[in-house]
């Protein structure tokens, strides 16, 4: 028994020897700056992250902290009428500065968020469609984000980038399109707020636990793991692992599996928006952005719903293959070539649809 005791008294020494020495390492040398001490801030919760962005003083308008709010009024200070509307993420935003380039007189506005899921960009769509008239709607989606339709917030799957904004679940009931829940915060200031509101604050956890099928306590939720090394390092790798388990549940080698929630969810959710697109007499165009390595499964996997809709539409594996590095940039995201092939092709089905014939 007493070598038992003074084993673990050694082991426990160690472990606090080891901790002072990398808080040391990562905070009084060069490291300080260093690759590592980005993964250690990697490994922090997702809410550690939310913190340190809120409290971080003079923040310019254009920061991530304020991108992606349903309920901030920000949309409101676009442009109320524009010939085209981008909906989506950032391929979406280059979708549209390329079009932009290549015809500055078509007037645009862009709606989204950073790496937004069609769940999200469902919803921005439902507040931006009371403020705007437009002619023409890019609904922009990603192969890799058909697996966060079934989330509320983008931290509970990758808590290693700090997007604040939360988003609304939608389910469905017998086939049927419902929401099913909404975030209590829904503005930069709602989670500053919340943030200094312990209880408010464990309400929003608590809907994302009801809710948001990848969401877990142990990545998201602040505690005492954010000020040990040794903590972030094993959330670090249980963080990676877990989102990796998540994904390939949603797509695997031969694409997505049409029996999990995410794709089934995915495809109603954009069935549904062009038919709302269309009903307010706005012509739609989808725009898939198929991420590098994911062949041409978001195509695939959407193929009947185009056809069946005679939506117009355009597809980045036609003009640049995911499985060419080179249409990548080390951000993951096209090159400005292959953006203004998408742009080229874009402005093609504007004008085959354009009954006023006066963007050319």
């Amino acid at each position: 028994m007493k070598k038992l005791v003074k084993t673990t008294c050694f082991f426990l020494l160690f472990l606090a020897l080891f901790e002072l020495l990398i808080w040391a390492a990562f905070t009084k040398t060069g490291l300080a700056e260093g690759s590592m001490r980005r993964y250690l801030w990697y490994g922090t919760s997702f809410e550690a992250k939310l913190r340190e962005m809120v409290n971080t003083p003079n923040q310019p308008d254009s920061s991530v902290l304020y991108a992606g709010w349903l309920g901030d009024d920000r949309l409101r200070s676009l442009p109320k009428e524009a010939d085209l509307t981008v909906y989506g993420m950032s391929f979406s935003a280059n979708l549209g500065k390329a079009i932009s380039e290549l015809r500055p007189q078509l007037s645009q506005r862009f709606v989204g968020g950073p790496g937004s899921p069609l769940s999200h960009t469902y919803s921005i769509y439902q507040v931006d469609k009371k403020l705007r008239r437009t002619r023409f709607a890019i609904i922009g989606v990603t192969s890799g984000a058909v697996q966060e339709v079934v989330l509320m917030s983008r931290g509970s799957l990758s808590p290693d980038v700090a997007f604040p904004f939360f988003f609304p679940r939608y389910k469905l009931d017998n086939g049927k399109l419902v929401l099913a829940a909404n975030s209590l915060i829904n503005s930069a200031g709602e989670l500053r707020a919340a943030l200094d509101d312990p209880r408010f604050w464990e309400r929003q956890l608590a809907v994302l636990a009801a809710n948001d099928t990848a969401y877990r306590r142990f990545f998201f939720a602040s505690d005492v793991l954010d000020n040990s090394v040794i903590g972030r390092f094993v959330r670090r790798g249980m963080g990676k692992r877990h989102a990796e388990a998540y994904s390939s549940k949603v797509l695997g080698p031969d694409g997505f599996h049409r029996d999990q929630e995410a794709p089934q969810l995915f495809r109603a959710l954009l069935r549904q928006m062009v038919k709302e697109v269309r009903a307010e007499n706005v012509v739609p165009i989808v725009a898939l952005f198929s991420l590098q390595g994911d062949r041409n499964y978001l195509y695939s996997l959407v193929e009947d719903i185009l056809r069946e809709e005679a939506v117009p539409y355009i597809n980045s594996n036609d003009f640049c293959r995911s499985d060419d590095r080179g249409a990548y940039l080390p951000n993951l995201h096209f090159t400005h070539d292959c953006d203004l092939k998408f742009a080229q092709r874009t402005l093609e089905l504007i004008d085959a649809n354009d009954k006023r014939g006066d963007n050319k």
